[in-house]
């Protein structure tokens, strides 16, 4: 991705037929982390999705509004 070197959509990532149950999860909570510190500093997103939290290689992640 342009935005984030080596990333693709959450989303993508689990877009296959067999994944690791644990590696979502993870994630998951990860992306509700982030959300919920965005959330702190009194920013309020309503199209946030899987589409556009990006991750890269190293399971490092951004939000693209």
């Amino acid at each position: 991705m342009r935005y984030f070197s080596n990333s693709i959509p959450l989303s993508d990532k689990f877009l296959k037929r067999y994944f690791n149950c644990n590696e979502l999860l993870l994630y998951v909570e990860k992306a509700s982390t982030i959300l919920r510190n965005v959330h702190s500093n009194g920013i309020v997103c309503q199209d946030l999705s899987f589409e556009n939290i990006l991750v890269n290689d190293e399971g490092m992640f951004r939000f693209v509004i």
